[in-house]
């Protein structure tokens, strides 16, 4: 887990329009300049298309449609690549934007059930002092890219 002592958590900080989010770093494969996508017709609207990146057909969330972000004028050209297993279908984020690693601590971290955040979508919230930013869920997210493997 993106952890780099018991009792704090190694993020990846992103944005998406308006919205500053975070992935566990140790979930991330890496960040690369995203291909044109092709599009999948009669799927969940998140889904912006699929990609090829290396050997996989990856399908692309658009993380401001997953998180009701204001998208910026023009098409994200960066995407967060989430590792996945074998049997996995492989994900990546439309991203604005890879704001770093960050370390938090654990007490900074409140579950999804106690906060207003989408559970289908996050798996917690972290306060980073000024703000509470959405820890993105990746098998949440899987479970929304499946949609269009179907």
């Amino acid at each position: 887990m993106g952890a780099d002592a018991p009792d704090r958590l190694q993020l990846l900080a992103l944005r998406a329009g308006d919205r500053r989010l975070t992935v566990e770093a140790g979930h991330v494969a890496g960040v690369v300049d995203l291909p044109v996508e092709t599009p999948v017709p009669h799927t969940n609207p998140s889904v912006a298309g699929v990609v090829r990146l290396q050997e996989d057909v990856t399908v692309l969330l658009d993380t401001h449609e997953l998180v009701g972000a204001q998208a910026p004028d023009g098409r994200p050209t960066r995407a967060v690549v989430l590792e996945s297993g074998p049997d996995e279908t492989p994900v990546a984020l439309w991203v604005d934007a890879v704001e770093g690693i960050q370390r938090t601590h654990v007490d900074r971290v409140t579950p999804v059930d106690r906060t207003d955040l989408d559970p289908a979508v996050f798996a917690a919230a972290v306060d980073d002092g000024a703000d509470r930013v959405g820890l993105l869920g990746v098998q949440r997210l899987a479970a929304v890219a499946r949609t269009a493997r179907q």
